[in-house]
């Protein structure tokens, strides 16, 4: 388990480790890749094919690549001791994990020509009984047999769930937010912020032979639901204003989260409108993450980073690995806000240089330059770990010169490099952060740097609870990191 204390120590490492570097002006490529889901994705693109009936997911500066170094704890921070047998034939080695975190691409919606005839949806509540209280019950909108499917690949549908108790969160006012989530305690990374039931689950496209019939499915649903919920749906915020439909639709489009898997029953996507989910808000450099388990049909925040008493929990409803006009024009478009967070309230050099780390973000997440990156490390092994001497010079950050100058560094440096552009915007990409952490946590072991190895260990472990559940296991590697299988794997054929 990852212990606030714990999660103060690792920033506390972190942030001693770094001195700023400028880097050079860069020229934006043509296009910026992510993969994250959002909230309000639902909404059609500026110039897209309208879909018959859419429902609707001060930072420091990393310096370049920098040596290895040894981290010095900060005062006061606790101290994490490894426990180690006095024996050594009694050490049971740690290996560190190799099954990476990896997040699917979102099913596509399904091409659906003819109508759908209203008689083949239905309102479903779950759990079903009126002994049930309102606030654990959902309402699904369910096409013919689907309900069969669901039973079929879920023996005891619904399964019973557990939330934080007391409450670690309060709905509050949050600053130029209107209503926000707000901690009421200290919050490590890795612990579940809240795990609530959706007000409802719903199909993200049903096309209707008039939009007559689109309307009736919205009130059909909210008319159904338990007075209770129905009052909570209303009470939602509506960004879309006069613009949508209705003012049903209007909530939906602004509050709804995009589940990227399918229910069992339908090849289409669904999305679900949180009841207290739905009150947290954007940070383009946010704190917490969401997902989705059907089995027990809830939501689930986890913090990722530290979260202090009194501060806001946030999450992101939009793309934020592309630069910051793209990302204000898009929450301007889909929300009517402009964003004003951390990463956005800076002057113009120092939303430029986020915009440089997105970027790069962007580019060491390529699936070639992924494969590139994991050959260079194996190379740097193979030569006996070499520390690379010129890896303070400052990396060139426009993309067309940032592919060739990275050729240039080891795997091992470009890894500490994808890190730290990670680390200063909060933001860890799905399909990267793990693979960047396994190799720097190797790489430290070889270099027998215990105590780099124990700081990405246990942000490693946070993240994938964050993720999973579960540590993964890098717990035990953040508290034993001399008896991993990596620590001094190269032995004499090291190059000192």
């Amino acid at each position: 388990m990852c212990t606030w204390a714990q999660g103060e120590l690792y920033l506390s490492l972190v942030y001693k480790a770094h001195s700023p570097a400028p880097p050079s002006p860069p020229t934006f490529p043509p296009r910026y890749i992510g993969s994250h889901m959002r909230r309000g994705f639902l909404l059609p693109k500026p110039g897209a094919p309208p879909i018959s009936s859419p429902l609707v997911t001060s930072h420091h500066q990393p310096e370049s690549l920098h040596s290895p170094t040894t981290l010095s704890r900060s005062p006061g921070a606790p101290e994490i001791v490894p426990t180690r047998p006095t024996t050594s034939s009694a050490i049971k080695t740690v290996k560190i994990p190799t099954d990476m975190y990896h997040e699917e691409v979102p099913p596509t919606i399904p091409s659906m020509p003819d109508p759908v005839p209203l008689g083949s949806l239905r309102y479903v509540e779950y759990p079903q009984g009126p002994s049930v209280p309102s606030h654990l019950v959902t309402g699904v909108m369910l096409f013919n047999g689907m309900e069969e499917h669901i039973q079929e690949a879920f023996p005891g549908f619904v399964k019973p769930f557990t939330a934080p108790s007391p409450p670690v969160y309060k709905c509050a006012p949050a600053k130029g937010a209107g209503l926000g989530v707000i901690a009421t305690t200290d919050i490590a990374p890795g612990h579940v912020i809240m795990r609530e039931r959706p007000l409802l689950v719903l199909p993200i496209a049903v096309p209707m032979i008039s939009m007559r019939e689109n309307r009736d499915v919205y009130e059909f649903m909210v008319c159904s639901m338990r007075p209770e919920n129905r009052e909570a749906v209303y009470a939602l915020s509506n960004a879309q204003g006069s613009e949508a439909h209705s003012c049903l639709k209007g909530i939906v489009y602004t509050n709804a989260l995009g589940l990227s898997a399918p229910i069992p029953g339908h090849s289409g996507r669904y999305a679900a409108l949180g009841r207290d989910l739905s009150r947290i808000n954007h940070s383009c450099s946010p704190n917490a993450i969401w997902f989705w388990d059907l089995e027990t049909l809830t939501l689930t925040v986890t913090a990722f980073m530290p979260i202090r008493a009194g501060e806001e929990v946030t999450i992101t409803y939009a793309e934020i690995d592309c630069p910051y006009l793209e990302r204000q024009e898009a929450l301007k478009l889909q929300y009517n806000f402009t964003c004003k967070c951390p990463a956005c309230e800076q002057d113009n050099e120092g939303r430029f240089k986020n915009d440089l780390w997105r970027i790069c973000i962007n580019l060491f997440d390529l699936e070639e330059q992924r494969a590139r990156d994991a050959e260079a490390f194996d190379k740097w092994l193979a030569d006996g770990a070499p520390i690379q001497h010129d890896c303070r010079t400052a990396i060139p950050l426009e993309p067309h010169k940032f592919a060739q100058e990275i050729e240039r560094r080891n795997g091992f440096v470009r890894a500490s490099f994808a890190f730290d552009c990670m680390f200063v915007l909060s933001y860890f990409k799905p399909n990267l952060w793990e693979p960047v952490l396994a190799r720097l946590v190797k790489g430290h072991s070889v270099l027998e740097d215990e105590e780099n190895v124990r700081k990405h260990a246990l942000l490693a472990a946070c993240l994938k609870k964050a993720h999973t559940g579960s540590d993964g296991g890098w717990t035990e590697v953040a508290r034993r990191p001399r008896d991993t299988d990596w620590w001094g794997k190269l032995g004499a054929k090291r190059v000192r």
